[in-house]
């Protein structure tokens, strides 16, 4: 398994990540990605991959679009050496752009919550929410998920409130419930990874 560090300097002119190979990405907040190359461009360091379709479906799949400037590092898994090169799915154009968008102001709240002081956990668990409640934003080091439920530092169970907390005693929020077991889930999976074996 071959590894590439891409922090501070980017690509050199040696690195190109065919279609079809295996890679393995380390993003600067210490994410790990992993899918099958549909498409590099090494002027703008961009990085396509193709992953198993979240919802299940095997005729589906999931793209990610990486800025390798933002990579720490990466291992190539399996080289593609195939020739001619796979053919590469039609991909929408629109969606892609929307996505890339998205990424971009994702992004750029995330490097706005590290310059307020917000702590690798609260940057790890911003993360963790979004991928099953996107709608999700940073106050200063407070995260508001749904403009209903804030998670204050430093961000365990018992920091969950309802924003409103005349509706907090009155009536308890589905929303807040749900939040408190995604945020136990999240540092439930964090302790497991930090002690995989249980010790």
């Amino acid at each position: 398994m071959q590894e590439k560090n891409m922090a501070g300097s980017g690509p050199s002119n040696n690195d190109y990540f065919y279609p079809g190979s295996t890679v393995k990405c380390t993003t600067c907040y210490g994410d790990d990605i992993q899918g099958e190359v549909t498409a590099f461009d090494h002027d703008t360091k961009i990085l396509i991959l193709k992953q198993p379709s979240s919802c299940g479906k095997a005729e589906l799949n999931n793209v990610t679009m990486l800025n390798l400037d933002l990579i720490q590092s990466v291992s190539v898994i399996k080289e593609c050496t195939d020739t001619p090169l796979p053919t590469l799915a039609s991909l929408n154009s629109l969606k892609l752009l929307d996505r890339y968008k998205e990424e971009i102001e994702l992004k750029m709240a995330l490097a706005k919550a590290r310059s307020v002081g917000v702590s690798n956990d609260g940057i790890k668990l911003y993360n963790f929410l979004r991928k099953t409640m996107p709608d999700c934003r940073w106050t200063e080091q407070t995260i508001l998920v749904m403009d209903e439920v804030v998670v204050k530092p430093p961000y365990q169970p018992d920091n969950c409130a309802v924003k409103d907390t005349k509706q907090s005693h009155s009536s308890p929020s589905q929303c807040l419930n749900h939040v408190k077991n995604i945020v136990e889930r999240f540092h439930k999976e964090e302790r497991l990874k930090s002690h995989p074996h249980g010790t």
